[in-house]
């Protein structure tokens, strides 16, 4: 008897179950072919078990602010609101859709009435990524990404599939998460 395995994937609410699984498909596929043509005379009678193991999947929370680390604020590629609140999501998506050439960290009045022209009813702070699902449904024409840093590498937390999202980043510190508004994501 042999065993086939394969790499785990990722699988985000963006992301296209049936390509995933026709490549998996393709990968066991390639797997006993070559294993059949390792010289060894051996063949395929039947598949005695196949086993598809699943993580669950733990939102993760924003809360207030972290301090950037200085290799991400060499970069300037992001913009990380000061707030003395959960609500750090809301700042950052706010001052997307609201930019300005100074002060662009400040929480502000303005940036405060311009956040409250968006739909946050039944949304909790801080935001979990499965709540930012209801956001964009309450707000129509929002869309957000969200990523995640670690050691030089950035990778996607959630991922929409339009054009025009904000691109926000979650940082980790400890047991506190925040959100940082994403200015340049080419330049990471």
């Amino acid at each position: 008897m042999h065993h086939f395995a394969q790499k785990t994937e990722i699988i985000l609410d963006a992301t296209d179950a049936n390509e995933i699984y026709g490549n998996a498909v393709d990968k066991i596929m390639e797997s006993m072919a070559n294993f059949q043509m390792m010289g060894n005379n051996w063949q395929l009678r039947n598949v005695v078990n196949l086993d598809i193991n699943r993580a669950v999947y733990r939102p993760l929370r924003g809360n207030s602010y972290i301090p950037v680390p200085r290799k991400l604020a060499d970069k300037k590629a992001i913009t990380n609101l000061k707030n003395n609140d959960n609500l750090c999501f809301k700042w950052c998506v706010t001052r997307a859709l609201n930019p300005v050439d100074k002060n662009v960290e400040r929480i502000d009045k303005n940036l405060q009435g311009q956040a409250e022209e968006l739909n946050w009813n039944e949304i909790q702070f801080p935001v979990s990524l499965r709540d930012i699902d209801k956001f964009e449904r309450r707000n129509k024409g929002v869309y957000v990404n969200v990523f995640g840093y670690d050691v030089d590498k950035i990778y996607p937390l959630r991922h929409t599939k339009q054009e025009d999202a904000i691109d926000l980043l979650l940082v980790f510190k400890n047991e506190e998460k925040h959100y940082r508004l994403i200015k340049i994501l080419t330049d990471f």
